[in-house]
């Protein structure tokens, strides 16, 4: 009866050669994408665990109830790195999460250049609530922020190779799970935060530091025909028509409103920000 009741929803008894439980566990990989570089990835991971045997949840970030993920026996977590860390409605998601003391957890993060902080942040808020992240996977994804628009700065990406190495990172997730709930902590990861000038403008790139250093959205009238995109794209459920589209606080400055748009009615005002991008492609070509 007590192996029983350690035993997570859909586990059953293990299989003594290859250590990995007989039934097939219940994985949930929730998944925050917009562009789609994430979403692959996402279903590459989700390809490698059904062949290990796990069945396995794809779930929408923005569609998934956080208190419904205490139910499965292993969750995936999956964005892309906004800012040099998780996107605000991610980082509240992980906030939202209850009644997940003692169940393990994988990540996975698609970035334009630089992780940044996001993985130790993932870390340290996962372990807030009892969370042990077990292992994680990064690769690069077309960069779809404003400022970069025009430079295809990592276009093409993820690419056939690194969505290949993302099924075979899903393939090992549940021996690597089940090596760990059998007492070998030594092979839990631990990320540190990177002491340099990511680090320091993940930590400055706050929402109300974004409020005031971000472009503005300013609707054009007599371009706009509320056609409503804007509002149904928005991850946080921010914009609301009246009849012009209108922005409340939640949001979180990923500016896909203004991508989306057939209209091209959001207009912001890059200037000050290519700029700075253009400073940054210097820099890194200097190296």
């Amino acid at each position: 009866m007590g192996e029983k009741s350690k035993r997570g929803v859909g586990e059953q008894e293990t299989n003594p050669v290859t250590g990995i439980s007989a039934g097939k566990p219940r994985v949930a990989i929730v998944y925050f994408s917009q562009t789609g570089n994430t979403e692959k990835v996402a279903g590459a991971i989700a390809r490698g665990l059904e062949r290990a045997g796990a069945r396995v949840d794809l779930l929408k970030l923005e569609k998934t109830d956080p208190a419904r993920l205490a139910e499965y026996d292993f969750l995936g977590l999956g964005a892309p790195v906004f800012y040099f860390k998780l996107p605000f409605n991610v980082a509240w998601f992980i906030r939202d999460l209850r009644g997940m003391e003692g169940k393990l957890a994988f990540g996975f993060l698609s970035e334009g250049g630089h992780a940044g902080d996001a993985f130790p942040q993932m870390q340290k808020m996962l372990s807030r609530k009892g969370v042990t992240l077990v292992d994680a996977f990064q690769c690069l994804g077309f960069d779809t922020y404003p400022p970069f628009v025009g430079t295809n700065r990592q276009l093409g990406h993820p690419d056939e190779g690194e969505l290949a190495a993302a099924e075979a990172f899903g393939l090992g997730l549940l021996g690597r799970r089940e090596r760990i709930r059998s007492g070998e902590r030594g092979l839990v990861p631990v990320f540190e935060r990177e002491r340099g000038r990511f680090h320091r403008l993940s930590v400055l790139l706050t929402r109300p530091a974004l409020f005031f250093v971000s472009p503005r959205k300013r609707i054009n009238a007599g371009k706009c025909t509320e056609c409503g995109i804007c509002v149904k794209s928005c991850p946080t459920a921010n914009i609301r028509l009246g009849p012009l589209p209108k922005f409340a606080w939640r949001c979180v400055y990923c500016y896909h409103c203004e991508r989306v748009c057939p209209e091209r009615a959001i207009e912001c005002d890059w200037t000050t920000m290519k700029k700075r991008v253009d400073r940054q492609f210097a820099e890194e070509e200097s190296f």
